[in-house]
């Protein structure tokens, strides 16, 4: 039978509906601690709605925490988190896991089937994605930060020289993972939910990661087609905030690899430091939103 480990929601997580219930559904896995610290907890999770989300987490690993769930990083802008550094070094020097859950790259399916992806990038020569998301919601460097989390997954992390082109309601990144030329296309809309799917495309196969509507309650597909016809993997009905707090059980009890961590997080900021940024003010182009056909 797995350890019950007591988890510290920091204020604005104990505030969402969204994180309270999602821990809700692993009572024989966690149960939610009523202090206002992490003191005598074993495993913290930290919002990144806030610039000093790294010092709350420091706090917390002051306190003793064996784990961090760290949600909603891609909310500040590269470059303005403060406490950071000290966060990577407390991390370093103590072990404690990390585990950082983004919106596409955590999702179970995606981690089921990252492994058979990444073994077929030898023959892959094109990696393409098209997300949607909230026209309310429409901040460039989440949407990339987001992006870069599933290309380093799925296929290998984004090569420095990356480009992010501005558009009036979309904007597109143009970079190179392992020498594979990327292409990610983000359109906004008023319909106010996400999906998107992304694609590693090679002259014999291709393989195909479709991101459901986040309004509805069903799992992203995965599939590899190729001349012997199209393979549908199973599906895992489960949300990725989930997977991300089963990860994170695993790791403190187990030593599970963390696919997504800190160290990944960090070199993904640096590369969006870097990144030149090119606002141009038109309509996105037939050509930025097409969609591949295989």
């Amino acid at each position: 039978m797995s350890r019950t480990l007591a988890a510290w929601l920091d204020p604005h997580l104990r505030a969402t509906v969204l994180y309270r219930s999602t821990l809700a559904t692993l009572p024989q896995t966690f149960r939610t601690a009523p202090g206002v610290t992490a003191d005598g907890c074993d495993v913290a999770a930290v919002s990144g709605r806030s610039a000093d989300w790294p010092a709350v987490a420091c706090a917390a690993m002051a306190s003793g925490v064996r784990g961090l769930l760290c949600t909603d990083v891609s909310r500040q802008p590269p470059g303005t988190l403060v406490g950071l550094d000290e966060l990577c070094r407390r991390v370093a020097d103590t072990g404690v896991a990390v585990v950082v859950h983004t919106p596409w790259a955590s999702h179970p399916a995606v981690s089921a089937a990252a492994s058979l992806m990444r073994d077929d990038l030898p023959a892959i020569t094109f990696v393409h994605g098209v997300f949607t998301t909230a026209a309310s919601d429409d901040l460039p460097h989440a949407r990339a930060l987001d992006q870069l989390a599933l290309v380093r997954t799925v296929a290998a992390p984004v090569q420095d020289g990356a480009r992010i082109l501005a558009h009036r309601g979309c904007h597109e990144i143009a970079a190179t993972a392992n020498g594979v030329p990327v292409h990610l296309t983000t359109v906004t809309s008023d319909a106010g939910a996400e999906h998107g799917e992304i694609w590693l495309l090679g002259p014999d196969h291709q393989w195909r990661v479709e991101f459901p509507d986040t309004l509805v309650a069903t799992a992203p597909r995965v599939s590899r087609a190729g001349g012997n016809g199209t393979l549908i993997l199973p599906a895992i009905p489960e949300t990725a905030l989930r997977a991300s707090w089963r990860l994170l059980h695993r790791a403190v009890t187990e030593q599970a690899q963390v696919p997504y961590g800190l160290s990944e997080l960090c070199a993904d900021l640096r590369i969006l430091q870097r990144t030149a940024s090119t606002s141009q003010a038109r309509e996105p182009s037939a050509r930025a939103v097409a969609t591949p056909r295989g």
